[in-house]
C-alpha cells in the first residue's frame, strides 16, 4: 500500500489540505446540485446514459487534458460502451417508432 504515509515519507501539509477542502469538495458538492436540479427535465433513459458515458468522459478528460496513457484494454471499454449506448438509443428509437405507428393504425380504424 504505496498510498499510505509512512515515517520519512512526506505527508500532506496544513496547505494541500485548504486547497482541497476549498476546491474539490465545493466542486463535487456543485456539480451533484446542479445534476440533480437538471436531471429532473430529461427521461429516466438519458439519465442512465450520462450516466454510463461517465468512465468514457473521464478516460477522454485525463487523455486529452493531462496526457494519460490509455491502454489497449481501456480503449476497448471506450468502445464497448459507446457501443451499448448507441445500441440501447437506436433500439430505443425503433421500439417507440413502432409503438406510434401502431397506435395511429388502431386509432384511424376506430
Amino acid at each position: 500500500m504505496d498510498w499510505l504515509p509512512r515515517p520519512g515519507r512526506s505527508k500532506l501539509n496544513r496547505p494541500v489540505w485548504i486547497a482541497l477542502l476549498l476546491t474539490a469538495i465545493p466542486a463535487t458538492a456543485l456539480a451533484f446540485l446542479i445534476q440533480n436540479n437538471v436531471q429532473r427535465f430529461t427521461s429516466a433513459t438519458h439519465t442512465a446514459i450520462i450516466f454510463t458515458m461517465e468512465p468514457v468522459f473521464a478516460a477522454l478528460s485525463a487523455y486529452f487534458l493531462a496526457g494519460e496513457i490509455l491502454t489497449p484494454r481501456q480503449i476497448i471499454g471506450c468502445i464497448l460502451i459507446l457501443s451499448g449506448m448507441l445500441l440501447a438509443e437506436l433500439k430505443g428509437k425503433h421500439i417507440r417508432m413502432t409503438n406510434n405507428k401502431s397506435k395511429e393504425v388502431q386509432t384511424s380504424t376506430l
